[in-house]
């Protein structure tokens, strides 16, 4: 039944790209309020956690802040929990949710991450990632890409990503799918429960008039068809 319920949640709102990331924080406070959640660990959370300490305090839990980079930690409120290192590497913590907003692309082997999360889980412990899929050409095209290149192509565009800004890391998109294939591989990884959940379109090509409106138009049928294998953006959802 629990796993219905959250199946609607995750259903609940608007296919298009632009929902994945605003919807995003409000599917992580009903998860903590429908589950129960007391202990939570924000993945790559860095300089600017999803919650602010104020809304933790009021919640009562216990919200651990992670990142690789010491450096984004260091900028992250000193009021919060942290933990500095890979999750993949690193030993047993024990919470009941575990989740990250742009992270898991950057993950060189997600397979190993994903079975070192569940070390980390309390029984019944869940894990939520929102991060592109890899149908999508501007990911692909990254990928394809060198670093170098991909970053000169990513700021001509978005002037704001930048170290000072919003930084960009190497993404390596490992298992990034939003298909019912994807579901069963992470189900062999030692999961209970998985649904993936795909969201169309992007924002890349809407300075490209005629390429930007030709992706809007694909979007729209992508949507209509539920084409998962060319989404652009995913909730990969997995119950310990």
């Amino acid at each position: 039944m629990d796993n219905l319920i959250i199946e609607e949640l995750l259903n609940f709102c608007p296919r298009e790209f632009t929902s994945a990331s605003r919807q995003f924080k409000g599917l992580i406070e009903r998860l903590i309020e429908i589950k129960g959640v007391k202990s939570c660990i924000e993945m790559g959370g860095g300089r600017d956690p999803i919650m602010s300490y104020e809304e933790v305090s009021k919640r009562g839990i216990d919200y651990i802040v992670n990142d690789v980079s010491m450096r984004e930690l260091e900028m992250c409120d000193d009021r919060f929990s942290k933990l500095h290192g890979n999750l993949a590497d690193l030993g047993p913590v024990g919470v009941d949710l575990i989740f990250s907003r742009m992270v898991y692309e950057h993950v060189d082997d997600n397979e190993r991450l994903m079975r070192a999360l569940l070390g980390h889980l309390n029984p019944g412990g869940m894990v939520l990632h929102l991060h592109p899929a890899l149908g999508s050409p501007p990911f692909i095209l990254n990928k394809l890409l060198p670093e170098i290149a991909s970053q000169a192509i990513l700021r001509a565009f978005f002037k704001n990503r930048t170290d000072d800004g919003t930084p960009k890391f190497p993404a390596r998109y490992d298992n990034c799918w939003a298909t019912r294939s994807q579901e069963r591989r992470i189900l062999d990884w030692g999961y209970s429960y998985v649904s993936c959940v795909p969201f169309w379109g992007h924002n890349y090509y809407d300075k490209i008039p005629v390429v930007g409106g030709i992706e809007k138009i694909s979007r729209r049928i992508f949507m209509e068809l539920r084409l998962r294998h060319v989404a652009s953006f995913c909730y990969t959802f997995a119950v310990k």
